[in-house]
């Protein structure tokens, strides 16, 4: 009786979380195209599991968060350094002819920003405060084309994956100041 209702409150345990499944957050990279040439870039990214991923795939997140953590803050400003290099190396952005597009002039996070992160999200794990997501980063790209792009072939990081990505050209128009009310057609 005792082990059928440890089953019991166990699956119950289970279906509550599956129930709240949808507020797990997801990477996501949004472009938009501004004019002809111009793409706007938006990136929610889950940093410290994609930095894992790529700098330390073999470590477990409470290995990596222990070590990364408690670095000397120049060590792991050089490793995030690092791992920025490698992103760009893996990024890749072509336009429909197939010529490759410069590199997003991305910002982010700094060095300290990031490691409090991971200080703050290995506290949270080890006092059982944490939530069943982190807080994703929203980090901030541009880039300009020579050519009007129609369309394009983008390569991202594998540590990235899974990545929702969203594209479209948005439909702007004037608010005249003589009128108080803005028509809008979706």
């Amino acid at each position: 009786m005792r082990r059928f209702c440890t089953l019991v409150c166990v699956l119950w345990v289970f279906a509550l979380a599956s129930l709240q499944a949808h507020e797990l957050q997801a990477n996501k990279l949004q472009l938009v195209l501004r004019d002809d040439r111009h793409l706007s870039l938006s990136l929610w990214l889950d940093i410290p599991h994609a930095m894992r991923k790529t700098l330390e795939p073999s470590l477990s997140t409470a290995s990596f968060e222990m070590k990364y953590s408690a670095m000397p803050l120049p060590l792991f400003e050089k490793a995030w350094g690092q791992c920025i290099s490698l992103w760009l190396e893996q990024w890749q952005l072509k336009n429909s002819a197939g010529i490759a597009l410069s590199s997003p002039v991305w910002r982010w996070p700094d060095g300290a920003t990031l490691q409090n992160q991971i200080k703050l999200q290995m506290m949270a794990n080890l006092t059982g405060t944490a939530h069943a997501h982190t807080e994703l980063s929203v980090v901030a790209g541009e880039v300009i084309s020579s050519a009007s792009l129609r369309s394009a072939r983008l390569q991202m990081p594998p540590s990235w994956q899974p990545l929702m990505v969203l594209n479209y050209k948005p439909s702007q128009q004037w608010s005249p100041s003589s009128e108080k009310t803005v028509v809008l057609k979706f």
